[in-house]
């Protein structure tokens, strides 16, 4: 079942935008940035796209710590999704409707104890710096034991994490944060055709 996800909207100085959105919904905001708001000088309005995703939970394997990995084709997604048994219809048919010419998709995933956990996304922001340019993205996670779950958990280490689906292309810029198990910070940056590029935090 796909969970509504929080989104924020950060403040930003003049010239930047740091856009956030409700899950499924599309928004246009006549924002200020602080020159609007000291000055009086007008910007054109932003439309704001929204960032939908799909929870993934199954069996934790070797190397199920936290990770992340960016996905600009179909086919890759597929692959992948192939290559650790998760090619169910819920997520292949997530990637069906993604249109890569204006999306990308990010994997994300972290190790649970239990499979009532989740890799909760706690924020999702865009950040453009002139219209000229592809926002940014920045997304933080982190494992969480579901609320409201009042059946009994097998403690079986679990693989947690989410596939997200971001509108942005042309050499897209994404930062992303997951919070562990443990409470500890793993950081994570991609450009155009990478597939992770961490850095753990202490």
């Amino acid at each position: 079942m796909t969970r509504r996800s929080r989104r924020t909207v950060l403040s930003g100085t003049a010239g930047i935008f740091v856009l956030a959105a409700d899950y499924f919904g599309d928004r246009i905001f006549d924002g200020e940035t602080d020159e609007e708001s000291d000055h009086g000088s007008e910007e054109s309005p932003t439309v704001v796209e929204s960032v939908d995703d799909v929870p993934i939970t199954d069996t934790a394997g070797p190397e199920s710590g936290p990770d992340g990995k960016l996905f600009c084709d179909a086919d890759d997604v597929l692959e992948w999704l192939t290559r650790y048994d998760r090619d169910d219809e819920e997520y292949t048919e997530f990637v069906d409707v993604t249109d890569f010419e204006t999306s990308v998709i990010v994997a994300l995933e972290a190790d649970a104890p239990t499979p009532c956990h989740e890799l909760s996304l706690e924020e999702s922001a865009f950040e453009q710096r002139d219209e000229s340019e592809e926002p940014s993205l920045e997304l933080e996670a982190a494992v969480r034991e579901e609320e409201g779950d009042e059946t009994v958990c097998p403690q079986v280490e679990s693989v947690v994490g989410r596939l997200i689906r971001a509108p942005i292309a042309d050499e897209p810029s994404v930062s992303v944060t997951i919070v562990d198990r443990h409470g500890e910070n793993h950081d994570f940056r991609f450009g155009d055709g990478d597939e992770s590029d961490s850095n753990d935090a202490d």
